[in-house]
């Protein structure tokens, strides 16, 4: 085979190869403009039915539909994200062997007369040849770079903006989604201590009277697979719930009407420290209670793994936060606002500069802002108040009750009126915040103003019967605080003058809740004292569960209740 004869096979092999890094490099390029192969897009039938959700949110049917329709979305949408890497690597290939079989062309081609210039020597002719060739070369590179590279752009978007730590099981797009509807969420248990996080029920028609023994008033119960001390959570037909031990983290699903087991998904998140955190026996691997908006379930535990679960158990995104220093072991419980997740990190000692607030777009993991905190590690849980426009974020920790923009990150306001280790989450209740910890005092402060405001918006504070764990209730007319040993105290909202105290004879970790007029304080033992809102004590029931553990918060719902014991959990309530 002569040399010309190679030199033609070489050029015609890189015009080819040139061809086709032409049209995928053209086609990935287009996929930039529509975003049709990197994005989930509902279709106009799955948009319809979840609006019919939004209107009829126990509609089952919808649901199904609902699921179905989405599982054939998502097929797609990976099948499509298939495609597109294998164009964005045969692009890279066609690129390589343009450019190999071009400069073999060049150098094994003879040499071309060049007009003008009959005597050109053949040095200076093969040095304008290759020349020419490396800019037709250059031209090939170019285009195909440009689609390689906005092709592996496409194709990784989503996950967090740290990278870092972040993993999309999707890979990626963000699904439209409705706004929170305000009112479905408000009939829900979406957090922990209920939708307001402040243990205030709107349920009106919930249990007052059962028995453990006999199961009289007992609609289920279920063994948890593993250990906790998170609480309950609750959406519409499912209740959401946390385990976790030295080696696994798990998120589970159950039926609410009749306790069966729906999912169990183990958060794994990237980059995770293999080495179990120290925790204390009050904590554990699982206390922080999980939250929902009704789209994704969102998790945290003791080690730092953040995760987003939708509403099959399949993780949706996970990052690794930690390791977490803290003294007993992580226990700050999510909460979220709009469509984000919050995230109180308090760690370390205050002068360590380790603590932060943060705000993650529960679609896609993607931080939205995060913002330090002059505090030490601590175990409350934040809460947003105030009307929707000009909504605070409540956080408590050691010296400083602070309040944030929710949708930046920007600290309004702070009050010092903390001390020690603190684990009560703070309440609002009607443009007042209500914090309160062991060694410090209960607090009541006007939420506003700029800047250090103890010295002007703190209305009062009290000190009797001071609770180390459990969060303050606040019905509107009356504050209740509970101590672990027992001890429930009313004071009056208005002013802070204590009304009564009775010890309950047990001890508790659980929060006080409000429902039906009645204060529900559960013992560890599985007793469940009822008490009447009233300035004066009185008792109107006592029920035993007969659960040893109970030191997890209860979620109230339309005619249930949900008590996690130590290995189960029980919905007290009629059977269906």
């Amino acid at each position: 085979m002569t040399a010309r004869f190679q030199a033609r096979i070489a050029g015609a092999t890189a015009v080819v190869a040139g061809l086709v890094a032409a049209v995928v490099a053209t086609l990935l390029l287009g996929s930039i403009r529509d975003r049709g192969l990197a994005t989930i897009a509902d279709p106009p039938a799955l948009t319809e039915l979840k609006r019919q959700l939004h209107d009829d949110p126990l509609n089952a049917a919808v649901k199904a539909q609902i699921r179905e329709l989405d599982a054939g979305v998502r097929a797609g949408y990976l099948q499509r994200q298939r495609l597109l890497d294998s164009g964005r690597w045969v692009l890279l290939g066609a690129v390589l062997v343009a450019v190999a079989a071009g400069r073999a062309a060049v150098r094994l081609g003879s040499a071309v007369p060049h007009p003008g210039q009959a005597d050109l020597s053949a040095r200076a002719f093969w040095r304008q040849a290759w020349h020419a060739q490396d800019a037709v070369l250059l031209a090939v590179i170019a285009a195909g770079g440009a689609g390689f590279f906005s092709a592996w752009h496409v194709g990784g978007a989503g996950g967090t903006s740290r990278g870092a730590g972040a993993h999309s099981a999707a890979g990626a797009g963000k699904v439209p989604e409705a706004p929170v509807d305000e009112a479905v969420y408000a009939r829900q248990w979406p957090r922990f201590r209920g939708p307001g996080g402040d243990g205030v029920a709107a349920a009106t028609n919930v249990p007052v009277a059962w028995n453990g023994a006999s199961g009289t008033g007992l609609a289920w119960s279920v063994d948890i697979p593993l250990p906790g001390l998170s609480s309950p959570v609750v959406w519409v037909d499912r209740v959401f719930l946390t385990g976790a031990d030295k080696d696994r983290r798990e998120v589970y699903a159950f039926d609410r009407a009749t306790g069966r087991a729906l999912w169990r998904t183990e958060i794994r998140a990237p980059g995770s420290d293999p080495t179990p955190p120290k925790v204390g026996d009050d904590t554990g691997y699982a206390a922080p209670t999980c939250a929902t908006d009704g789209n994704r379930v969102y998790a945290i535990f003791a080690n730092g793994d953040l995760a987003a679960l939708d509403m099959t158990g399949r993780v949706v995104w996970a990052e690794a936060l930690g390791p977490l220093a803290s003294l007993y072991g992580h226990a700050a419980s999510l909460a979220t606002w709009r469509r984000w997740v919050i995230v109180q990190l308090d760690q370390g000692a205050a002068e360590e500069d380790k603590s932060r607030i943060l705000a993650v777009d529960g679609a896609t993991g993607r931080h939205m802002w995060e913002t330090a905190r002059p505090v030490p590690n601590s175990w409350a849980t934040p809460v947003v108040g105030g009307p929707s426009a000009s909504a605070q974020l409540i956080t408590a920790a050691n010296p400083w009750v602070m309040g944030y923009d929710p949708a930046t990150g920007v600290e309004r306001w702070r009050a010092e009126v903390l001390a020690q280790d603190v684990a009560p989450s703070p309440v609002w209740r009607d443009g007042t915040v209500y914090a309160v910890n062991e060694g410090a005092c209960l607090a009541a402060i006007r939420a506003g103003g700029t800047g250090t405001v103890t010295a002007t918006h703190v209305a009062w504070k009290a000190v009797d019967n001071l609770p180390d764990i459990c969060s303050p209730l606040v019905t509107g007319a009356r504050v209740y605080l509970l101590t672990s040993s027992g001890m429930l105290t009313c004071f009056e909202a208005a002013g802070g003058h204590k009304l009564w105290e009775h010890e309950l004879g047990g001890s508790c970790q659980a929060s006080p809740t409000l429902a039906r007029g009645l204060v529900y304080v559960f013992l560890q033992d599985g007793t469940a004292v009822l008490v009447a809102d009233a300035p004066e004590y009185r008792e109107v029931a006592r029920n035993s569960l007969g659960a040893e553990g109970c030191a997890a918060s209860p979620a109230f719902v339309d005619g249930e209740i949900l008590v996690r014991a130590k290995s189960r959990l029980f919905c007290v309530g009629a059977r269906r």
